[in-house]
């Protein structure tokens, strides 16, 4: 634990007692990093359906020749867009 600081507030409450070595000349959020975050930021729910019934529109049009070509398009790989399409697939 670092000296001076609490189970409540470790990183408001910990302070630096020495300025010897390479780090004196940097401002502190430099040297200790940035103050941490409150919250992470909550992710927007994406709707698996309308995802894959998009790939599956945009393989209809013929703009793409195969689900390799769309993975390449859209920056995941080809065993993500077939799971992605399986979801279409009825369930046995």
């Amino acid at each position: 634990m670092i000296q001076g600081s609490s189970s409540e507030e470790p990183y408001k409450s910990r302070e630096v007692t020495s300025t010897r070595g390479c780090h004196r000349d940097y401002p502190l959020e430099w040297v200790i990093g940035p103050e941490p975050k409150s919250e992470p930021a909550k992710k927007e729910h994406r709707d698996s359906l309308k995802l894959a019934s998009y790939y599956q529109s945009v393989l209809d049009t013929d703009k793409f020749e195969n689900r390799a070509a769309l993975a390449r398009h859209l920056g995941v790989s080809r065993a993500r867009v077939t799971q992605v399409l399986r979801r279409l697939a009825p369930s046995e």
